[in-house]
């Protein structure tokens, strides 16, 4: 298993967390825990904070994808509250486990969580509008992407993203910029936009508050006022309700599984208090 980087990594058990997985699954059949199951089964309850950014190598490992995860957490330079390291690693856990449920192509998968991964690129924190944020994205992964920087990380380099599959990732990543401009298409689109919005979804009251307090201080750097905690809790919920369409059939089960009502209503607890 790839290990982290050191910088940027979040949790440091996370690979015992996958280790000790296989003991809450429900099968009878122990040559069926493998490493991907046993990380899909985790994504599925929501343990995303215990999994962090060892799974996230894992997986990078499994579809070819190590070179461009090492490119974007050595050259993501963003320092956004929200749309920060962690944001994008659970986007891409989440696409994965998006992608595992509507049984993708590994080609489809390896697009789908390669745009989770790179969607917030260099994003500007509030400092910038949307779309200047989804030109840093692109142009990060284009930069990723170019064979010459590839080759410099790595000794052993071998082309594993093919031209079409890098354009079916851009066209992925796109989707979730924000105003939304069109409704998602492909599969891939539908579960980068559902994934992007489970946020809420996070377990730790902890972490979700921090996670949220994040995105307060960027909606207040974007716009020239204050919010108390009330009021940002208030205009969150009417945003979720507002906003908020589950577009695959995955997104749509997990809204049901979870409760998205009372996952809404959570949310605005915490961040009232």
């Amino acid at each position: 298993m790839k290990k982290t980087l050191g910088h940027h990594a979040l949790m440091h058990d996370g690979e015992k967390f996958i280790d000790t997985w296989s003991k809450d699954l429900d099968t009878s059949d122990d040559a069926l825990i493998t490493e991907d199951l046993k990380i899909y089964h985790a994504i599925k309850d929501l343990k995303l904070a215990q999994l962090g950014e060892p799974a996230l190598w894992n997986i990078a490992g499994r579809l070819g994808l190590v070179d461009l995860l090492k490119y974007f957490f050595e050259h993501n330079k963003s320092t956004a509250e929200y749309h920060s390291n962690y944001h994008a690693i659970c986007v891409a856990l989440n696409c994965y486990e998006g992608a595992w449920h509507q049984k993708l192509s590994e080609s489809e998968t390896k697009t789908v969580v390669l745009a989770g991964i790179f969607h917030d690129f260099n994003h500007s924190g509030g400092t910038f509008s949307d779309d200047e944020n989804i030109k840093r994205a692109v142009l990060g992964l284009s930069q990723a992407h170019i064979p010459e920087v590839r080759r410099s990380l790595s000794s052993n380099y071998k082309p594993n993203l093919l031209p079409d599959e890098f354009e079916q990732t851009v066209q992925t990543l796109v989707i979730t910029k924000y105003p939304f401009e069109k409704e998602p298409v492909t599969i891939m689109e539908q579960i980068i936009r559902d994934a992007d919005l489970m946020q809420p979804y996070e377990q730790d009251d902890k972490v979700l508050k921090n996670q949220y307090h994040g995105l307060l201080t960027e909606i207040e750097r974007t716009y020239p006022m204050k919010f108390t905690a009330n009021e940002f809790a208030a205009g969150q919920l009417s945003w979720l309700n507002d906003n908020v369409t589950w577009y695959s059939d995955w997104g749509k089960n997990k809204a049901l599984k979870f409760n998205w009502n009372v996952t809404k209503q959570r949310l605005f607890e915490i961040m009232s208090r």
